[in-house]
């Protein structure tokens, strides 16, 4: 009973985080301010992936290309990660996870349609409702 109660408790636990929504890490960064050419100071937030450069208003939010979704307020950036960069899955051996992007589903190996964890029927939606923002 106890050991069953054990693996139901874990396989919740990475169902959990197996949820693309699943915040596992945030970093942060202070609000910047420019001065406008009539003297006045602008507030933005700027995040740098490696690759670009993108400045936020105050109020407004961005989804990167590497999983973060950031939020810019007057206490500066937030960004955390979600789906595939959401945190670490250890899958069954007889699962394997499929991703689209930020999106993973996770399926059986030899049944791509059944979820990994409950054996339900999985229907991975198409790829243009897959890059819609989430925010």
């Amino acid at each position: 009973m106890i050991k069953s109660l054990t693996a139901s408790f874990l396989y919740m636990t990475i169902l959990m985080m197996a949820n693309q929504h699943v915040e596992a890490f945030c970093l942060r960064d202070e609000l910047k301010t420019d001065l406008t050419t009539a003297g006045d100071q602008k507030y933005y937030c700027e995040y740098n992936d490696g690759v670009h450069v993108f400045r936020m208003s105050p109020g407004t939010q961005q989804i990167t290309a590497d999983c973060l979704r950031c939020s810019c307020d007057m206490d500066g950036l937030q960004c955390c990660g979600f789906g595939r960069n959401a945190g670490v899955v250890i899958l069954p051996t007889e699962c394997k996870e499929i991703s689209f992007g930020c999106h993973s589903f996770y399926v059986k190996r030899l049944n791509e349609s059944l979820d990994c964890f409950t054996n339900d029927p999985i229907t991975i939606p198409p790829r243009h409702l897959l890059d819609q923002p989430l925010v």
